[in-house]
């Protein structure tokens, strides 16, 4: 499978490192220091416990037209870089090409392709102007959880930081049926590049979920809906409950305020205990 990596940096590189010692055809995109060094020297991670790996066969680029298409992408750009490069990522798409965005927070193409009242909704916080949009098409999209941390400690070289056994965990985002099935079989070959031969590396890679895109997002869809009218009705029943609080409070206020010959009126009518 020919993949392309954006971002060689913490989590893409890591990404590229396992991938290209899996057997796949790895390009990195990147810029600098980082992209020379990979060039020169191949592109290495240090994980946690200090072991080395080092992934000498893939190509290092510095633009998506000198990648040229692919089969699947790894879009591993802080989410405000994105913008700028997208356009530049028409380069790398044939018809059947997949795109796994890596970025925290709420995706600009969350609603895309969706089932519910937002369908369709750009987030313009993410992608204000539509250019994303615009250039990566959603029937693209895988999206996945990002759980490593790590860093690049020199030009590269990329050290993983923790989470080294639950990789990335995909679950299919807008994209036709089969192609999760596809990017779940890459996460397996890449498991077995592990040196430890731990294969929950494999499924974290791009994980199992990818299956189950439009039923897992339905079903999100009705749980949504389903706790916010549990919420709304939580909320009413709260407001329901102060209210029955105030008019009791203010019931005794008003029966301490009331002048002494009533209270004693109302004490006198009341029937002694027998």
């Amino acid at each position: 499978m020919k993949i392309a990596v954006i971002g060689a940096g913490a989590i893409g590189g890591m990404l590229a490192v396992r991938l290209a010692l899996s057997g796949q055809s790895v390009r990195v995109v990147d810029q600098g220091a980082h992209l020379e060094a990979i060039r020169r020297n191949g592109l290495k991670l240090v994980r946690a416990d200090g072991a080395e790996e080092v992934a000498k066969d893939l190509r290092a680029v510095a633009n998506c037209a000198d990648a040229g298409p692919q089969d699947l992408v790894f879009l591993a750009l802080k989410t405000y870089d994105v913008e700028t490069v997208a356009p530049q990522m028409r380069a790398l798409f044939a018809a059947d090409t997949v795109v796994v965005p890596i970025q925290n927070g709420q995706p600009w193409w969350y609603f895309q392709n969706f089932v519910g009242p937002h369908a369709g909704y750009r987030l313009k916080t993410a992608d204000p102007n539509g250019v994303i949009e615009q250039n990566i098409e959603s029937r693209r999209i895988i999206g996945c959880v990002v759980y490593p941390a790590g860093e690049i400690i020199a030009p590269g070289v990329v050290k993983l930081l923790e989470g080294d056994q639950d990789l990335h965990t995909a679950g299919r985002g807008s994209g036709s049926p089969g192609r999760g099935g596809r990017v779940d079989r890459l996460g397996d070959r890449a498991g077995r590049a592990n040196r430890n031969g731990d294969t929950r590396d494999a499924r974290g890679l791009c994980a199992a979920q990818a299956a189950g895109d439009d039923d897992a997002r339905r079903g999100r869809t009705r749980r949504d809906a389903k706790a916010l009218a549990g919420r709304q009705a939580n909320t009413s029943a709260s407001r329901g409950s102060r209210a029955t609080r105030a008019r009791k409070s203010a019931a005794s206020a008003a029966s301490s305020c009331a002048p002494s010959s009533q209270r004693d009126r109302r004490v006198r009518a009341r029937p002694s205990p027998r």
